[in-house]
């Protein structure tokens, strides 16, 4: 029986206790694709594919269209806040893309590209080879800026993203008859995989270590392909979702043979199919009302400057409710819910020998963000973080924010970092372990009682996990989970020997999450703080408080009390 281990991991912000900054958790992001994650480079180009223009960009900040192909934040962007940025990084062909902005990275993606050089060349985008020359071009740049040294190690410790494919298939083959009448789908995936396999090839000699590539969406539930090739139909075109399906497996098993190839690359497929496709077959579940048109014009063609321009009529008063912004683009609320599932999801580095059809790996690693105070920040770089206030939020849409560095301990820096992004592969759990003694980083699953349990640790954190109970649907928390518990933190900050380690456990029983403090084996119900379902759903340790985190971004700090030879208890609470 296959082993899913969920390892989820939530660091915090520094809330002013060492007084430093919190760092990114990566040195820089650097961006390849098309206009899943283009932000802007296509203003610089000849072609029609832009999107600088209103409506785009009318929920971004200041309302400035940028170049983005969203109302408002990228998928990508809302990655960049997670990781700790305090600004994007620029569209490597803006004036933006020189000096020290280049320290955070840089974005080649370009409209109306894909894998394949073709696609393109039609609509005089930046392909994908040009792409990788351009990453050449900026690490004489980064070297110019930061000295040879310091941008080699900026490379290596980069996250990369590669998100293409889908202008490949909806934007070319289906529609050019030299494509489709040569070769079927399936042969024309393989093409598209074997250049993903040597652009990847090419990145790793060039330095990248750390790739993120994301799958093919359900292709046949973007309102244009049901309007180009649902012949009346008003359902998902399930031929075209079978070829995505088709290709993300493939896509798969190629990153599995990376794996291989190169062992200290590490390289993971991001499912944006399953969450995009629950968008739009179940949309009221995450408070959206609109999945089959986008919110620009009638939102059944439109798409950059062809009819979606300020022009367009019948544009949507307010796209928080729509699932696409455009024809093809998924609105920055979608953005939002598709970052939080890759989050909730995890850069899965356990990945499965049969990759399911939807993209995903069965066995992953969970990263959890924790929901902190919105704080003002200021910043030079080239495009600062917009702020959004809270309220604009559906209530049933769980809104994450940015996940932090840990504490900056020159000895930890590195450890925290590498635990915390790319986990070295699961460990048979050793019953007889003593759970003081399990090394930082490592995941050990456990056999039984439940295959999808597993115990991770990072320094002195212990978490106790069951995969299903990461998040919750608010609405069909009660009939869907029995009492449990799900989570297990042994702090280091309290004076405990390690025999009797004091423990932190949430127990969720349909209506109220209970966190409970223990000590075993002294006590198994020493003190307990009971908080109502739509409230609590992570807890972690830092600097001797409990954390807990509610589903709309609100923060509970619980202050615990224990020291040898007594009882912990919750001595304070504090709400936001």
């Amino acid at each position: 029986m296959e082993v899913k281990c969920l390892l989820l991991l939530a660091l915090f912000l520094l809330l002013g206790t060492h007084g430093g900054e919190a760092q990114p958790l990566v040195p820089a992001v650097l961006t390849f694709g098309d206009s899943s994650v283009d932000v802007g480079n296509n203003d610089y180009l000849k072609t029609i594919i832009k999107a600088n223009f209103p409506p785009y960009g009318r929920d971004f900040k200041n309302q400035v269209p940028t170049g983005r192909f969203c109302n408002g934040k990228l998928a990508t962007d809302i990655t960049a806040e997670t990781l700790g940025f305090e600004s994007y990084a620029p569209a490597y062909l803006s004036p933006e893309a020189s000096g020290k902005n280049l320290l955070i990275g840089a974005n080649f993606a370009s409209a109306g590209s894909g894998y394949y050089d073709h696609t393109a060349l039609l609509y005089h985008a930046i392909p994908l080879s040009q792409q990788l020359e351009y990453f050449k071009e900026y690490q004489s740049k980064l070297a110019a800026v930061a000295g040879s040294s310091e941008a080699q190690s900026i490379i290596n410790g980069s996250l990369y993203i590669i998100s293409a494919g889908a202008s490949d298939f909806v934007q070319n083959y289906y529609i050019n008859p030299f494509l489709f009448k040569t070769q079927t789908a399936d042969q024309f995936s393989d093409r598209l995989v074997g250049i993903f396999k040597n652009t990847v090839a090419q990145l790793y000699s060039m330095g990248a270590r750390r790739i993120g590539v994301t799958s093919l969406p359900p292709l046949g539930c973007l309102p244009a392909a049901i309007t180009l090739f649902g012949y009346g139909s008003s359902g998902c075109v399930s031929r075209l979702n079978s070829d995505a399906q088709n290709f993300n497996g493939k896509m798969n098993a190629t990153v599995d043979s990376l794996s291989k190839t190169y062992s200290d690359l590490k390289i993971a497929v991001f499912d944006i199919y399953t969450p995009l496709y629950d968008l739009v077959t179940s949309p009221q579940s995450q408070g959206f009302t609109e999945a089959r048109r986008g919110c620009c014009g009638t939102g059944t063609v439109e798409t950059t400057v062809l009819l979606c321009n300020p022009k367009s009529i019948g544009t949507c008063p307010n796209a928080t409710t729509y699932v696409f912004w455009d024809a093809v683009h998924p609105s920055e609320a979608a953005n939002q819910v598709l970052a939080d599932s890759l989050l909730a999801e995890g850069i899965n580095l356990n990945r499965s020998k049969n990759p399911s059809s939807s993209g995903s790996h069965a066995g992953d690693v969970s990263l959890a963000v924790a929901a902190l105070p919105e704080t003002t920040q200021s910043s030079e770089g080239p495009e600062a973080l917009p702020s959004h206030p809270r309220a604009a939020s559906p209530p049933r849409r769980r809104r994450t924010r940015a996940a932090a560095a840990a504490t900056r301990s020159p000895a930890s820096d590195e450890l925290v970092v590498g635990s915390l992004l790319f986990l070295p592969s699961h460990r048979p759990f050793i019953r007889s372990l003593p759970l003081s003694s399990i090394p930082s980083g490592e995941i050990h699953c456990i056999p039984v009682p439940d295959d999808a349990c597993c115990y991770g640790s990072l320094d002195n954190w212990l978490f106790l996990m069951k995969s299903d109970a990461t998040y919750w649907d608010r609405e069909n928390a009660a009939s869907r989970f029995k009492p449990l518990f799900y989570k297990l933190v042994v702090p280091s900050s309290l004076d405990s020997s390690p025999d009797s380690l004091v423990t932190v456990l949430i127990k969720d029983d349909g209506n109220y999450s209970t966190v409970l403090i223990c000590q075993p084996p002294v006590a198994t119900d020493s003190s307990r703080q009971r908080e109502p379902l739509d409230n609590l759903f992570d807890v972690a340790f830092f600097d001797g408080k409990l954390y807990g985190i509610t589903i709309f971004d609100g923060l509970v700090i619980i202050e615990i009390s224990g020291s040898s030879g007594r009882k912990p208890r919750i001595i304070h609470r504090v709400r936001n």
